[in-house]
This record gives C-alpha cells, sequence and structure tokens, in this order.
C-alpha cells in the first residue's frame, strides 16, 4: 500500500510555503502528494518543484488546462509508479501501480470551481469514469468546493 495526502496550499510561491510541504511530506511518510490552489505559472513550476521533495520524486500537474497551476500531484519513485492518464482545470487522473502488486489503482484528484454551474463538468467526469472503471479500484480526492 501506499500512503497519499492532499492539501489545499492556497499559494505555493512563497520558500516558506514549500518548505512547510517538504516537512509534512515527511512527518506524514507520504509516498504521493497533491497539492490545490497552487498558483504557481508555468514558468516557475519546474524551479519550485524542485524545492518540494528530494530529487527522485517526479511531478504531474493541470498546468495545461489553466493559466496557472491548480493541482500538483508529486510522487515517490522509489515506491511506486505513476501513470497520468489526463486532467482538466478541475482534475487530474492518473494510475499508481506498485512493484509488488501490477493491479493498478486510479486517483482522481479535484479541485473544483467555485460555482454549481462550473462544476457540472467535474460531476459528468465522475460519472463517466465511475461507469467506465467498475472494475478499477479508485481513489477520488481534493476540494470539490461544495457543501451538502
Amino acid at each position: 500500500m501506499f500512503i497519499v495526502g492532499t492539501w489545499n496550499i492556497w499559494g505555493l510561491n512563497g520558500s516558506q510555503k514549500q518548505k512547510n510541504v517538504l516537512a509534512w511530506t515527511h512527518k506524514n511518510n507520504l509516498d504521493i502528494f497533491c497539492l490545490l490552489e497552487t498558483k504557481v505559472g508555468p514558468a516557475n513550476l519546474h524551479s519550485i518543484t524542485t524545492k518540494l521533495s528530494p530529487s527522485h520524486w517526479k511531478y504531474h500537474s493541470n498546468i495545461t488546462s489553466s493559466t496557472t497551476c491548480r493541482i500538483l500531484v508529486g510522487w515517490n519513485t522509489h515506491k511506486l509508479h505513476l501513470t497520468y492518464l489526463h486532467s482538466a482545470s478541475q482534475w487530474l487522473t492518473c494510475e499508481a501501480t506498485l512493484p509488488n502488486n501490477p493491479t493498478p489503482i486510479r486517483l482522481t484528484f479535484v479541485y473544483g470551481h467555485n460555482t454549481p454551474a462550473e462544476r457540472q463538468s467535474l460531476w459528468r467526469y465522475i460519472l463517466q469514469e465511475s461507469s467506465i472503471n467498475t472494475c478499477t479500484p479508485w481513489l477520488l480526492l481534493g476540494d470539490f468546493n461544495a457543501i451538502m
């Protein structure tokens, strides 16, 4: 198994926030983390990710779907393999496989838009994916910006 954490960081451009992420990752022994609402621009993304974890960690983001990085996923390559599947402005989906278990686990990290109308595409995506992937374990987590 692996340990996953997610944090709505509300901005990641400051060096203190970057140090806090590194400390949080170590303290909780995370294998995968997701940072939401990073507000990091494309020009700064690489330089910031180098400060968040050891050099053997890799990253995926949804930077191509938005003007800033809304979702940033990092993982420890010594523990697992993470394959990017797809993303949009409100989600990033990937599959994790462990060296001793070839069965993939699907992970979708969510950072929903603020209004119900803007979140409609997120709900459609979740419904579509849940009907297609009935035999794959699926972890869906993040900030949906919705309250029941």
